[in-house]
């Protein structure tokens, strides 16, 4: 699977699998992954790439093999130089650059990359890459300061908004929740995780079988129904009535509930949730959000449900301390296909 650029439709990345194996073995989660990046002067080179291969027994002359594990390779380029024909320098447990490449470059150097963490998240044991996944970047006071979802084959990639000290925390229903100690992160140099996931199925349960099945419901996005249909929520949206509006935002979005103003120049527009007319406070899977203006970043397709309290009175105590006053400018609560 092509990854293209939306704005200038250059490649960006591919996913692929293995297909027409010469035994029917379910392979459905070994496969690869190859991003790409052009260099100022116009040549392309594979930034990073894995590559997870299936180790197949063949346990009896007429049966068919088993996976008994699988290899994991991959590279990704540290290091480029400026000013001189000299190779890219990639770490890999085999060859990433091939012998003799090199590109010339111009003198100046381009800025440092920001900030990011990237990696797979998976399941604990079979190491089957799980897809959906929310991850979450929360600074001080667990804050969220940015956030990714896993691709199809559990890949991610978070952009930190600054250097600094961070604890990334993982989430997807079905599994149990993962919170990482703190991760240092600084320009230029990218963290590679991986994210195992123990599911909450016992290992001994029979629905623990190979054979995939729906995610169950997520206890958060159960508690959302729950919260509406007892009329605890007034003005809240699923992802059906998301899909049904098609906003550009979430901004857009909270924007069509009643009493909901919408202020500021154009181009920098603002929802004020009542007559304060204060920025409302965010939370993002029950996490603080740091600012509103996570509405208008966080892509639509992520988000499952949204829940809207324009004051202080109407809001719940869902997120906090329970003793910790709500928001007098009220409070939007998104919760994210990945949720718990």
């Amino acid at each position: 699977m092509l990854w293209l650029d939306k704005e200038t439709a250059r490649l960006t990345h591919l996913d692929f699998e293995y297909a027409r194996l010469p035994w029917p073995v379910d392979a459905r989660h070994a496969g690869g992954h190859v991003e790409f990046e052009q260099l100022p002067t116009g040549p392309w080179i594979v930034r990073h790439w894995w590559l997870r291969m299936p180790l197949l027994v063949q346990w009896h002359p007429i049966r068919r093999p088993r996976i008994v594990g699988f290899h994991e390779t991959g590279g990704l380029v540290t290091e480029f130089r400026h000013g001189g024909r000299v190779p890219a320098i990639a770490e890999s447990d085999s060859e990433a650059v091939a012998p003799g490449t090199e590109w010339r470059v111009a003198d100046d150097a381009s800025p440092p990359a920001p900030p990011s963490l990237r990696g797979v998240v998976a399941v604990l044991g079979s190491g089957a890459p799980v897809p959906h996944a929310t991850l979450l970047l929360l600074g001080p006071a667990d804050s969220v300061h940015a956030l990714a979802l896993s691709t199809s084959r559990g890949w991610f990639e978070i952009i930190a908004p600054d250097s600094g000290r961070f604890r990334m925390v993982v989430s997807r229903a079905g599994y149990h929740v993962v919170s990482s100690e703190p991760l240092e992160v600084v320009p230029g140099r990218a963290v590679e995780l991986r994210v195992n996931l123990r599911s909450l199925v016992e290992a001994g349960d029979s629905t623990a079988a190979d054979t995939p099945s729906p995610p169950p419901e997520s206890r958060l996005l159960a508690a959302v129904r729950r919260r509406r249909t007892s009329g605890i929520t007034l003005f809240g949206f699923d992802r059906g009535e998301i899909a049904a509006r098609r906003p550009a935002s979430l901004l857009q979005l909270v924007a069509e509930v009643r009493g909901v103003y919408v202020v500021g120049p154009p181009g920098q527009y603002q929802v004020v949730l009542n007559r304060r007319r204060c920025a409302p406070a965010v939370y993002i899977d029950g996490y603080p959000a740091v600012g509103w203006r996570a509405l208008a970043l966080l892509p639509v397709q992520w988000v499952a449900a949204v829940e809207v309290f324009r004051t202080a009175e109407e809001t719940p105590a869902l997120s906090g301390s329970p003793d910790e006053p709500a928001s007098e400018c009220g409070t939007v609560f998104v919760w994210t296909i990945g949720a718990p």
